[in-house]
């Protein structure tokens, strides 16, 4: 069979023990004859939910449900993605997720690999569907209170860089093993480079919700390239256009990370929904607030995996943006996002135009 191995494709076959991948031996070259292609399973580490769940407001049976969810689109491990929101609110989710973190996935879930903490450290200026009576500046006592209700599982902070103090949370989390991403902000180039320094070395779905590209002021997204910072980047086709898509693949494809930013709606269809507790309308599949702002997605990893194809990257590029990168920017790569020695038995057989035929997690068929 064909498995994806160290970023490319080759004849290839493993085993397994308890979960986790002990072997792989390489017998050769491709072989676009043989039917069955084998890759890591997806990974998602900016989504809010599908099916009508929503990780801000799900409890123990919902994030199970999401976890069903997940796997049945080839999405073999997720960082919960909540919102802005009440403070209690926002504590319930983390518990909630936290919980699913460390008892790990059972039956037909998708592994939670840990939460994404989108807000409410973020800027009004740039807010897009996040509940602006709930951003606020940075609180490291309740942000540590949510920390020790999640079981320490707190993967990304998307946060403002232009929030004062802005620096020093940065280095103090990151320093703590969590991510910090630059997400919804206005911030210059100058003030993005201080947020690297700093140690953010992440930014949440690049060109939405910040400053444009501009010649003369390039930004979050002029220091992202300069800095060559992991780069989410939602290929719905809706969110970042197609040209832009492939550029940043050409300039930075071992931080492209493909993810979804997925509301309630994904695998429904048109009607209204809420993301965050905030009313989202979707119409052919785009998701918008009342006031017509861009909120969130309606699509999954995997179609979007198919999409960046389209658009001209290269297969095996995308198949890293959505697998190897996402797992290197949260430090995961030793345990998910490779067919490896050491890494949880998470991986997909698939046909050559990468159609879904079997989803494997801890090396159980589901």
């Amino acid at each position: 069979m064909n498995i994806f191995y160290e970023g490319r494709f080759v004849q290839g076959e493993f085993d397994t023990e308890n979960g986790i991948i002990t072997e792989v031996r390489v017998l050769g070259e491709e072989k676009r004859s043989d039917r069955d292609y084998v890759i890591p399973g997806f990974i998602d580490i900016h989504t809010h939910g599908r099916e009508g769940e929503d990780f801000s407001f799900a409890d123990d049976e919902q994030i199970s449900k999401l976890a069903v969810s997940y796997a049945s689109r080839g999405v073999t491990s997720v960082l919960a993605t909540t919102m802005t929101n009440d403070p209690v609110r926002v504590e319930r989710s983390a518990e909630a997720a936290g919980r699913a973190v460390k008892r790990g996935p059972e039956g037909k879930e998708a592994r939670i690999l840990g939460i994404h903490m989108e807000g409410p450290f973020l800027g009004k200026d740039k807010k897009g569907a996040h509940d602006e009576n709930f951003l606020c500046e940075f609180d490291k006592i309740w942000l540590d209170k949510i920390i020790e209700k999640s079981n320490n599982t707190i993967g990304i902070i998307s946060a403002d860089p232009n929030l004062k103090g802005s620096s020093e949370f940065i280095a103090e989390y990151v320093k703590r093993g969590i991510v910090v991403s630059m997400a919804h902000t206005g911030a210059d180039y100058e003030t993005a480079l201080r947020a690297a320094d700093a140690g953010s070395d992440h930014v949440t779905h690049l060109f939405n919700a910040m400053s444009p590209l501009n010649h003369r002021a390039p930004g979050v997204i002029g220091a992202a390239f300069d800095r060559q910072l992991f780069s989410e980047i939602i290929c719905d086709g809706i969110h970042v256009a197609p040209t832009l898509i492939r550029m940043w693949f050409k300039l930075m494809p071992e931080k492209m990370i493909i993810i979804s930013d997925s509301m309630q709606a994904a695998g429904l269809g048109d009607g209204t929904y809420s993301l965050g507790g905030m009313e989202v309308l979707v119409k052919n599949g785009k998701a918008v607030s009342p006031d017509g702002t861009i909120a969130g997605s309606t699509t999954d990893v995997a179609a979007e995996v198919k999409n960046v194809i389209g658009y001209g990257v290269g297969r095996e590029e995308a198949l890293l943006a959505a697998t190897l990168n996402p797992a290197r920017s949260i430090r995961a790569e030793n345990r998910v996002g490779r067919i490896a020695p050491g890494c949880c038995a998470d991986y997909l057989i698939t046909d050559e135009d990468l159609n879904v035929k079997n989803v494997i997690i801890n090396g159980r068929t589901i």
